[in-house]
Protein backbone atom coordinates (compact mmCIF):
# COMPACT_ATOMS: atom_id res chain seq x y z
CA UNK A 1 0.00 0.00 0.00
CA UNK A 2 1.84 3.52 -0.90
CA UNK A 3 0.66 6.95 -1.34
CA UNK A 4 0.43 7.40 -4.84
CA UNK A 5 0.91 11.40 -4.61
CA UNK A 6 4.39 10.65 -2.90
CA UNK A 7 6.98 12.41 -5.51
CA UNK A 8 8.35 9.85 -8.49
CA UNK A 9 7.37 6.75 -5.91
CA UNK A 10 5.73 5.00 -8.76
CA UNK A 11 8.71 5.71 -11.15
CA UNK A 12 10.59 4.68 -8.65
CA UNK A 13 9.09 1.65 -7.87
CA UNK A 14 8.65 0.91 -11.85
CA UNK A 15 12.08 1.34 -12.19
CA UNK A 16 13.28 -1.55 -9.22
CA UNK A 17 10.97 -3.81 -10.92
CA UNK A 18 12.70 -2.68 -14.85
CA UNK A 19 15.81 -3.03 -12.87
CA UNK A 20 15.28 -6.58 -11.78
CA UNK A 21 13.37 -7.66 -14.92
CA UNK A 22 14.15 -11.28 -14.76
CA UNK A 23 11.80 -11.44 -11.27
CA UNK A 24 8.70 -9.90 -11.25
CA UNK A 25 5.75 -12.15 -13.47
CA UNK A 26 2.61 -10.17 -12.72
CA UNK A 27 1.55 -7.28 -10.94
CA UNK A 28 -1.73 -5.91 -9.93
CA UNK A 29 -2.54 -2.38 -8.87
CA UNK A 30 -5.56 -1.31 -7.16
CA UNK A 31 -6.70 2.15 -6.28
CA UNK A 32 -8.03 2.17 -3.07
CA UNK A 33 -8.95 5.46 -2.61
CA UNK A 34 -8.16 9.20 -3.65
CA UNK A 35 -4.48 9.09 -1.93
CA UNK A 36 -3.51 5.40 -1.63
CA UNK A 37 -2.74 2.38 -4.29
CA UNK A 38 -2.33 -1.25 -3.39
CA UNK A 39 -0.32 -3.60 -5.77
CA UNK A 40 0.65 -7.03 -5.66
CA UNK A 41 3.02 -8.74 -7.12
CA UNK A 42 4.41 -12.09 -7.85
CA UNK A 43 7.82 -12.85 -7.93
CA UNK A 44 9.66 -15.98 -9.51
CA UNK A 45 13.42 -16.32 -8.68
CA UNK A 46 15.68 -17.69 -5.60
CA UNK A 47 14.69 -16.53 -2.22
CA UNK A 48 17.41 -14.24 -2.12
CA UNK A 49 16.77 -12.28 -5.18
CA UNK A 50 12.85 -12.12 -4.20
CA UNK A 51 13.36 -10.84 -0.42
CA UNK A 52 16.02 -8.59 -1.73
CA UNK A 53 13.63 -7.32 -4.60
CA UNK A 54 10.64 -6.56 -1.97
CA UNK A 55 12.89 -5.07 0.35
CA UNK A 56 14.14 -2.43 -2.12
CA UNK A 57 10.01 -1.85 -2.85
CA UNK A 58 8.65 -1.26 0.84
CA UNK A 59 11.91 0.59 2.51
CA UNK A 60 10.77 3.03 -0.83
CA UNK A 61 9.55 6.34 1.05
CA UNK A 62 5.74 6.51 0.79
CA UNK A 63 5.15 2.77 0.62
CA UNK A 64 3.11 2.55 4.19
CA UNK A 65 3.30 -1.50 4.28
CA UNK A 66 4.63 -3.93 2.59
CA UNK A 67 4.51 -7.57 3.04
CA UNK A 68 6.53 -10.62 1.63
CA UNK A 69 4.88 -14.21 1.51
CA UNK A 70 7.24 -17.15 0.48
CA UNK A 71 5.85 -19.90 -1.23
CA UNK A 72 7.81 -22.56 -2.18
CA UNK A 73 7.76 -24.41 -5.17
CA UNK A 74 8.59 -28.04 -4.83
CA UNK A 75 10.16 -28.07 -8.20
CA UNK A 76 10.85 -25.73 -10.62
CA UNK A 77 8.22 -24.64 -12.75
CA UNK A 78 7.75 -25.91 -16.62
CA UNK A 79 6.60 -23.38 -18.89
CA UNK A 80 5.21 -24.36 -22.24
CA UNK A 81 2.92 -23.60 -25.11
CA UNK A 82 2.94 -26.90 -26.52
Amino acid sequence: MYNHKERTLSTRLMETQHHHHDIPTATLHLHVDPENCLEATVLHGSVHQVRHMADQITSQTGVKYGKLHVIPLSKPPVHSHE
